[in-house]
């Protein structure tokens, strides 16, 4: 999905189709290598959320050669956001 340029992080994949989110994440490598950066893959995930019955089939995503494990939960800014949308606020 693209909107005056720019590519989000979410995508709703009809039934039989295939995600493009390994066209995402190429793009993203492009952009921070013409950028002097580097994604590192030992730390980044890829949290699926399927709410489907018969879940979908996805491929796994690479960066830089290496395969994203798949995880439940993903943790951001201490706040931990599980697989089925639910949350938990670790704040202290």
């Amino acid at each position: 999905m693209e909107r005056r340029g720019r590519h989000h992080c979410w995508e709703v994949v009809s039934k039989k189709k295939q995600s493009n989110a390994q066209q995402v994440v190429n793009l993203a490598e492009v952009w921070s290598s013409q950028n002097h950066m580097q994604f590192n893959a030992d730390k980044s995930n890829e949290l699926l959320i399927d709410f489907k019955f018969n879940k979908h089939e996805f491929y796994l995503l690479s960066v830089n050669g290496s395969t994203l494990p798949v995880v439940q939960e993903a943790k951001i800014l201490g706040l931990t956001i599980f697989r089925d949308l639910s949350w938990n606020a670790d704040i202290y």
